[in-house]
């Protein structure tokens, strides 16, 4: 949401609505499948451990305005990617919604 907050010219969240949300995600995602694999990159001298795969939640309380807003971040980690590194090309990831 940080990333989000710096981006965002309109909602932002505070520090209230951040825990408010990391709340409801506690209670609300899961994860109900993946497959992953992790991947060391070389960088000049420096070493790096990261994973590639895939990873699919499940959502409950669909009507929640928190919904919304994880959908809302999931596609926008599309356009910033996400966690560190991001300029060497970490994090990059890919949102593809299906309702059951």
């Amino acid at each position: 949401m940080r990333v989000w907050n710096k981006f965002s010219d309109g909602r932002r969240f505070g520090k209230e609505e951040f825990l408010a949300y990391k709340k409801w995600l506690g209670k609300n995602i899961g994860v109900c499948g993946y497959r992953l694999r992790t991947r060391l990159a070389v960088m000049r001298e420096k070493k790096a451990v990261g994973f590639m795969g895939w990873c699919a939640y499940e959502m409950k309380d669909l009507k929640s305005e928190w919904n919304k807003v994880t959908v809302m971040l999931a596609k926008y980690a599309e356009y910033s990617n996400i966690g560190g590194n991001k300029t060497a090309g970490y994090g990059v990831t890919k949102f593809a919604l299906t309702l059951n």
